[in-house]
Formats: C-alpha cells, structure tokens, sequence
C-alpha cells in the first residue's frame, strides 16, 4: 500500500482532487475520513466518500490541511494521512520606469 500513497497533495484553485484510500480486507473495512480531526460527513457538500477515496469538488484555500482516512474491521485499523496544499494564481507586478507597477497576468501556481 505504501507505494500506492503520495502523503503530500496538491491542489489547484476550483479544481477536484481525490485522495486514494487503497484499504482491503476480509471483512471490507469500513473507511472514516476526518479533516483536521473533524470528520468528513455528507453535510460536507463539495466533499464526497468514495468506496477507495474521498473527492474534493471546486477546491477552495480552506480545504488545505491534514486529511486521515481511517480504515477499521475486525481484526484492527490502519490510517492513511495526507497533506493537501491549495494553489492559486499568482499575481506578478512589474515596477515601470517612475516607480508605478502594473500587474502581469501569469498562469503560474502559488499557495492560496
């Protein structure tokens, strides 16, 4: 399984991202997502447990943080922990001659 996990994800702005949850078991494991010790339920909109995964939709700054799928049956447990970092879209000034600036549309990423 470990092969199978990048533990630090990113994001873009508005986009959808979904974080793999690669858990099996006999009996099937039942599978809990929590978000920085909260858990993830289906009052949560944009947010969506999936069988092997959890789906983020139009991913927002707030979402970056620390997400554990925690998978449990009866002979025990195992927790599968992420990192989501959210990037935006930089803004780049240039400075003009004179000292005033103007902004520079760019398509590069940046934390949001």
């Amino acid at each position: 399984m470990a092969d199978k996990v990048v533990p630090r994800q990113v994001a873009r702005l508005g986009r959808t991202v979904r974080l793999q949850c690669p858990v099996e078991g006999d009996p099937p494991p039942l599978t809990m997502w929590t978000k920085d010790g909260r858990t993830i339920h289906g009052g949560w909109s944009r947010f969506r447990v999936l069988p092997q995964g959890l789906k983020v939709k139009e991913v927002e700054p707030e979402d970056a943080g620390a997400y554990v799928c925690k998978a449990t049956n009866g002979f025990g447990s195992l927790s599968v922990n992420y990192t989501l970092i959210v990037m935006g879209q930089c803004q780049v000034f240039r400075r003009r001659p004179g000292g005033s600036t103007s902004r520079v549309p760019t398509a590069t990423p940046c934390p949001a």
